[in-house]
Parts: structure tokens; C-alpha cells; sequence
């Protein structure tokens, strides 16, 4: 029995509408399809990276009982990778894409606390402005390595409130 015009046409409008069913029950998140949650994302974030700013050099200016913990291991470095992962938010806002985040950021903080070793004079120079010191930081301290974990780890619960 051979198959006439109207049963290829047939055929083909059933797996396109198959394929595009598909593509629609896949990407229904709202971060991923809609416009405007996309934005209202980006603006969540946006306006939180300022108040992460702050609550870090909060902690780097605290000299309270454990001033040294606080400024260079624990909630300074939190707010570190908090910062990084927004930013890095504000430009994939999907819901999908928190965790490579997160694990992104991990490593790119690790690299910048491992170039801490390096020394060159130019490298040196841009550490001795501030921004660079609280950017690339001077020190290398294996402490640094479980704070930047912990704030990668909260981080994920942070972008899933903020992608809601």
C-alpha cells in the first residue's frame, strides 16, 4: 500500500507539532521563556549586588571579636562569591544555569586566589590600588578555598530565591 501526498503531509505536521509540544513542556520555566521574568530577574539581581557589596566590606571594616575570621575568611569571602555569582546571573538569568554558575565561580575564585602566588610587577601594581586588593586580593591562604565553597553552596539557594 503506498502512501499518497495528503499521508507525508500528514506525517510531517504530526512530528512538528510533536517536536514543538516537545520544545514547549521542556522550556516552560518562567526564567528561560518569558521576557519579562527574564528581566524582573535580572532587575532582582541587579538590585541585590549592591547590598552584597555592602555587607562585604562591612565585614572587611569589622574589628570586632573575630575580626580576623570575619574579614578574610568568612563572611567577606561569602559575600565574594555572592557578588561573582550574581553578576554572572545578571547575564545567564536562567534557572537552569545556577548550578554551572556556581561551579564557574568556584573556579574562577580559586584561580584568582592560586595567581596570588604569582608575583610579577605589573600584577603587584594593580594589587596595591584598592580595587585590586579586594578584587585579586595579596594573600593566599588555603583558608580561602572552604569560604569560597560555603558561599558558592548558599549562593545556589540565593539565585533560586532570586529566579522565583
Amino acid at each position: 500500500m503506498a502512501s499518497g501526498p495528503d499521508d507525508t503531509r500528514t506525517r510531517y505536521q504530526t512530528q512538528h507539532l510533536t517536536a514543538y509540544q516537545d520544545v514547549q513542556q521542556v522550556s516552560d520555566s518562567p526564567a528561560d521563556t518569558q521576557g519579562t521574568s527574564v528581566v524582573r530577574h535580572r532587575w532582582k539581581a541587579c538590585a541585590l549586588i549592591p547590598v552584597v557589596i555592602v555587607i562585604g566590606l562591612g565585614c572587611k571594616r569589622y574589628s570586632g571579636p573575630g575580626s580576623d575570621w570575619v574579614n578574610n575568611w568568612g563572611p567577606a569571602s561569602v559575600a565574594y562569591e555572592w557578588m561573582l555569582m550574581l553578576l554572572a546571573f545578571v547575564i545567564i538569568p536562567r534557572r537552569t544555569a545556577i548550578v554551572r554558575i556556581a561551579v564557574g565561580v568556584f573556579m574562577v575564585t580559586c584561580l584568582i586566589e592560586f595567581l596570588q602566588l604569582w608575583k610579577p610587577e605589573w600584577l603587584q601594581t594593580i594589587r596595591a590600588t584598592v580595587p585590586g586588593r579586594l578584587i585579586l586580593g595579596t594573600t593566599f591562604s588555603w583558608w580561602d578555598f572552604p569560604a569560597y565553597l560555603v558561599g558558592c553552596l548558599t549562593g545556589i539557594f540565593l539565585l533560586r530565591s532570586v529566579a522565583k
